[in-house]
């Protein structure tokens, strides 16, 4: 099983600009392990565009049954925005959409992050 801290752990280490410019991934899982990591958004120092259709697509192509979806804060804030809440909401409801399931929304920073799941908040 992966854990929001895995998760952390594992997409630290996948973020070339991560205090200087958002960027946004998603991690596809099959079975609870990671199959694939997409990058599926980048933007400036406070916003990003993902197309949520053409992400969940991609997971339904590549039958992953479950997706994280993980996005940092360059500012360093861990807290999400009511933009990442609005967002998290639109995300699962397209990825229901297609059989898959939204099972957490990270915001990452260089010390520390933010789960909804843990928070209870998906």
């Amino acid at each position: 099983m992966m854990t929001p801290r895995k998760l952390y752990d594992i997409l630290l280490g996948e973020w070339d600009r991560i205090g200087t410019a958002e960027t946004a991934k998603a991690v596809l899982l099959q079975g609870g392990r990671i199959h694939r990591i997409l990058e599926i958004g980048t933007g400036g120092t406070s916003s990003t565009d993902v197309d949520l259709n053409a992400m969940a697509l991609e997971a339904f192509k590549l039958r992953a049954d479950e997706i994280v979806i993980a996005h940092n804060h360059p500012s360093g804030r861990r807290e999400p925005s009511a933009e990442d809440d609005s967002f998290t909401e639109r995300a699962a409801k397209v990825c229901e959409a297609v059989g898959v399931k939204l099972v957490d929304h990270l915001v990452i920073t260089r010390r520390e992050f933010f789960s909804y799941s843990l928070e209870n908040r998906i």
